[in-house]
């Protein structure tokens, strides 16, 4: 899940859990515990964390979160788009729309060795 800060990942997981719940795909499961749920038949190896970090505004930001596929099956499901249910709070928690903020997507690798 993105970092920003904690009014605007509230306003996110409001979205990403209370609304689009239902309609992510069972192997989002691995993802949201980061790998561990997952059958890994070789030797651990640890790795360093990772990340992802850019700077955006709150526009590319809702361009981000169209392309999440939950957004899309909701809206092919009901007929309008999930966004809207929660954009106002969104923007009042961004501020200003032109404003960039870091974003931070932490990477999970997992590497191993055969046994």
């Amino acid at each position: 899940m993105q970092e920003i800060n904690p009014a605007i990942e509230k306003v996110i997981m409001k979205l990403y859990v209370d609304i689009l719940g239902p309609y992510w795909p069972e192997e989002r499961k691995y993802i949201v515990h980061g790998y561990s749920n997952i059958f890994f038949p070789f030797n651990m190896i640890k790795t360093p964390n990772f990340k992802i970090m850019k700077n955006w505004n709150f526009d590319r930001e809702i361009d981000y979160l169209s392309t999440w596929s939950a957004i899309q099956r909701f809206e092919n499901e009901k007929n309008k788009n999930p966004l809207d249910l929660i954009y106002d709070d969104l923007l009042s928690a961004w501020g200003n729309k032109n404003k960039e903020l870091k974003i931070i997507w932490p990477i999970k690798l997992l590497a191993g060795r055969k046994r």
